[in-house]
């Protein structure tokens, strides 16, 4: 048990201990904070009751922290220990009344102490993701918030045309305008996050380019994952040897020394814009190639359908969307094989880069065959004439989900999915992306399309023999009406001929009865005739009986009287 001393002792330091602690914390109170006589001590100031996380980021940063910067670019900070407030925002705003005045930065203020990283920025592809973006036709058609934080989301790291931000709506681009933060988080804009391969992640995924799901569940995501501790992130990429990493990051691949031109020997599209194939560090001629790049181009309408250039293909070579030579294509190979070559033997690297080179081949073909279906079926007038393109028969793959048809639609995933999970899951190197989600699926979704084709056509087949009977039943039935038409004039016909034959049987009859009256009549003319003709011959007889008595009593002259007056009687008999 402690000693009466020993507690008296104890007391004694309580009390005194008691006694301190207020006036320390009244001189800590009193000590004014590190950036109290900076500068732009009252732009902390606010911001530490309006936006505290900013100034949090801020401090904990590079630019807001005295001696520690980049000693890269520290001769171009003339003298300044740290990056003040106003180096980017500018001094025009200084209250919450006027703070539509403050700067939004964009890479032209990075330039000004990163003038190396700025121009390399500018080179590679990632400064034209934005009117990549925006060149597309269908964006045009977006719902403005879906092109600003959709698609726009990941493609603002690229320049942007102030225009296209107005015409957006925004009046003010935050969260839009800017460039270099989408890597360098603001505001602490730190270099060591900028190098973790998650960095990349936010925009590297999903539908269209899900290289993080790739290469993060690959063997070299798996070394990554186990290995974390293991990276020397807070080294710059500058003095990084590949074989300084346990496995290969985002960064390590595409940004070979920290160099920010970023660009990959085959593009987005995966197709080049010169005769030859590439394949390992050759390019060889390949007929079946060039004719499946050329069906694939006219279905981006980067080709006319007689294949010639259209002013797309300007547009495509100013974004730097395929590569335009040979020798450009193997320049960014080089690169990448250098990288490769730093754990694995370059003979190995080529085989393999060469391997991934003959997928896009096939899937490329794969991907002209579903073009061509649906194109040979519009030719033949199974699908109709596109809308706004009558005269163009290919799918248009630049429409994406907006395609007229079912058909359509699915050629589009084909292109815009299975191909690029097959393609890009080779060079990361992720078995079942390349296949299950690549291969396997432009596979079935061919099948589809040209089943879906197949139908059509007997649909359409169908339609025209109905069309053919249905043509042919009009025709019987204006053969029948015709008929009718001749049936009912000839029943017409033969009851006026009914009726002229009546008429004339009663005028037969009436005939047959006037030739029976006449009969009788001629009969009894004859009768008369004959009565007659037995007078005249009494007369005679009486004539020559009186002749001769005259003759006798008148002598010749009585005579001739008498001949003359026989032959009146003979004249009237006659008649």
């Amino acid at each position: 048990m402690p000693t009466s001393k020993t507690l008296v002792l104890l007391a004694l330091i309580l009390v005194a201990t008691a006694s301190a602690i207020p006036a320390a914390l009244t001189r800590a109170q009193a000590q004014p904070p590190e950036w109290s006589n900076w500068p732009d001590a009252a732009c902390i100031e606010c911001h530490l009751e309006k936006t505290p996380g900013i100034v949090e980021q801020y401090l904990s940063g590079a630019m807001g922290r005295p001696g520690i910067q980049n000693p890269d670019v520290a001769g171009e900070l003339g003298g300044m220990e740290r990056i003040p407030c106003t180096a980017c925002h500018g001094s025009q705003h200084t209250s919450d009344e006027d703070w539509e005045e403050a700067k939004l930065p964009d890479y032209n203020t990075c330039k000004a102490c990163h003038q190396e990283k700025v121009d390399e920025y500018l080179a590679g592809k990632h400064s034209l993701a934005w009117k990549a973006m925006m060149a597309i036709p269908m964006v045009q058609q977006m719902l403005k918030e879906e092109v600003l934080f959709g698609c726009g989301g990941c493609h603002k790291i690229g320049v942007k045309d102030p225009q296209d931000l107005l015409d957006l709506g925004l009046t003010r681009p935050y969260g839009v305008g800017a460039t270099c933060d989408q890597c360098h988080t603001r505001h602490a804009f730190s270099t060591v996050e900028a190098r973790k391969p998650e960095a990349c992640s936010k925009c590297h995924m999903g539908f269209d380019h899900p290289q993080w799901e790739m290469w993060s569940t690959s063997k070299h995501g798996n070394i990554y994952f186990a290995n974390k501790d293991k990276y020397p992130f807070n080294v710059s990429l500058k003095y990084v040897e590949p074989s300084d990493y346990p496995g290969p990051t985002c960064q390590l691949c595409h940004m070979p020394g920290g160099d920010h031109n970023v660009l990959t020997p085959w593009g987005f599209v995966a197709l080049v814009a010169f005769q030859g194939r590439p394949e390992g560090l050759n390019v060889v001629d390949d007929p079946e190639w060039e004719a499946a790049k050329a069906e694939v181009l006219k279905a981006l309408r980067v080709l006319d359908p007689q294949g010639n250039p259209t002013p797309l293909l300007d547009a495509v070579a100013q974004l730097r969307l395929v590569r335009l030579t040979p020798d450009e294509f193997m320049e960014a190979r080089q690169r990448l094989l250098d990288v490769c070559a730093g754990c694995h033997s370059r003979d190995f690297a080529i085989q393999y880069l060469s391997a991934a080179d003959r997928v896009i081949k096939e899937t490329t073909i794969q991907l002209a065959e579903a073009v061509k279906a649906v194109k040979e079926a519009r030719e033949q007038g199974i699908y109709p004439p596109r809308p706004g393109e009558p005269d163009n028969p290919y799918p248009f793959l630049l429409n994406f989900y907006e395609e007229p048809s079912g058909v359509e639609r699915e050629v589009w995933l084909i292109f815009l999915e299975y191909r690029m999970r097959a393609f890009q899951g080779m060079f990361h190197v992720n078995p079942d992306y390349t296949h299950w989600y690549g291969w396997s699926e432009i596979r079935r979704a061919l099948g589809d399309v040209v089943e879906s084709v197949e139908e059509a056509k007997r649909m359409k087949q169908a339609e025209e023999s109905i069309d053919q009977l249905g043509t042919s039943l009009e025709e019987v039935g204006v053969s029948i009406n015709n008929l009718e038409t001749r049936v009912a004039g000839a029943e017409s016909k033969a009851a006026a001929a009914e009726e002229r034959a009546s008429a004339l049987d009663g005028k037969v009859s009436s005939l047959e009865s006037k030739t029976s009256s006449l009969e009788s009549t001629l009969s009894q003319l004859h009768d008369t005739v004959a009565g007659l003709g037995d007078k005249v011959e009494a007369l005679k007889s009486e004539l020559q009986g009186a002749s001769g008595k005259v003759s006798a009593a008148l002598g010749l002259g009585g005579l001739a009287v008498v001949l003359a007056a026989a032959a009146i009687v003979l004249g009237l008999k006659r008649r």
